[in-house]
C-alpha cells in the first residue's frame, strides 16, 4: 500500500487514487 502511495510513476498516481477510493469506501 506504502508503494502505491508513493507518487515514483504518472501511472500509478492516478492509480493510487482509485485504491484510496476502495479502502474509503
Amino acid at each position: 500500500m506504502i508503494n502505491l502511495m508513493i507518487p515514483e510513476s504518472g501511472d500509478k498516481k492516478p492509480q493510487t487514487r482509485k485504491g484510496s477510493d476502495m479502502i474509503d469506501s
